[in-house]
């Protein structure tokens, strides 16, 4: 599996420029209680992107069992505009937010917990020569942290080519089945308007293979979400376009693919200590 590039750290010095020529953002946390009808009764704000350490997350975030959260952010990281992971992590009355690791292009989706533990997503492009976009693995170091910066490692596992394979990734979460292998859509490529496609590993190689593949009319175009299970292991989602009317289709299918129960919720403590992980035993296939 190839690098995805090296870890580069922000420069303070072009922190004031990139404040000013980027958006801000924010990561906030609301208390809820349950009794009756649901309530916020506290809001804050626990981070609030500048731009050095990222801008404009667009999507969601996701939550280890030890309360710690993980997210991207699309572009920022000091002017070089270019997306990011990070982890946000308790201290005391605050939090502490730590750039996990910085990649040569733009991110749309979120990471998601692979059954090794590890996170997995999906960018939509690189500059450094995978124009159509493709698939990660990050990694937390072996040792465990012993600063406040703690950079995890980047594999490339799949990098699509903009043909039948599919092209251009976007905002939709890669999911799992339990015998981990992955699955997702491209909003391009294909016939022009996006694919379904699953991911198996044998050793440390990943392999991808469309499952289906959109034509635009009667089934839908241009998919940006990705796709969910249900109990039987069938693939559901949605596009963006086509359809009947032009204006998107909700989709289901089942294709014949290994074991697609959904995987269990990681468990996963720690900043970048890989003897921390915790994790259910998947139940393989049968």
């Amino acid at each position: 599996m190839a690098n995805l590039r090296e870890f580069r750290t922000s420069t303070a010095g072009r922190a004031g420029a990139t404040a000013a020529a980027l958006a801000l953002a924010i990561a906030l946390g609301l208390t809820v209680v349950t009794t009756g009808v649901a309530h916020a009764q506290t809001y804050q704000v626990i981070h609030t992107f500048s731009g050095p350490d990222g801008a404009h997350p667009v999507a969601g975030l996701n939550i280890d069992r030890g309360g710690k959260l993980y997210g991207t952010v699309r572009t920022g990281h000091s002017g070089s505009n270019w997306g990011g992971a990070f982890q946000l992590r308790r201290a005391g009355t605050g939090w502490v937010f730590n750039t996990l690791y910085i990649f040569d292009g733009t991110v749309s989706s979120r990471v998601i917990f692979g059954p090794n533990g590890t996170l997995y997503g999906t960018s939509p492009n690189n500059i450094a020569g995978h124009p159509y976009g493709y698939v990660y693995n990050l990694t937390p170091p072996v040792n465990a942290c012993t600063s406040a910066l703690c950079p995890w490692n980047g594999s490339l596992l799949y990098a699509f080519s903009g043909g039948s394979d599919g092209a251009t990734p976007l905002y939709g979460d890669i999911t799992f089945d339990q015998s981990g292998n992955m699955y997702g859509t491209t909003s391009l490529g294909g016939n022009g308007v996006g694919v379904v496609y699953e991911m198996t590993r044998s050793g440390n190689q990943w392999t991808e293979q469309p499952i289906y593949t959109f034509v635009g009319s009667p089934d839908g175009a241009t998919p940006y979400a990705g796709v969910i299970f249900d109990t039987a292991g069938n693939l559901y989602g949605t596009t963006t376009a086509g359809g009947a009317s032009g204006n998107g289709t909700a989709r289901g299918g089942s294709w014949p693919t290994s074991n697609r129960a959904p995987t269990p919720t990681p468990r996963l403590t720690g900043c970048g200590n890989s003897t921390s992980r915790r994790w259910p035993t998947p139940r393989s296939s049968g």
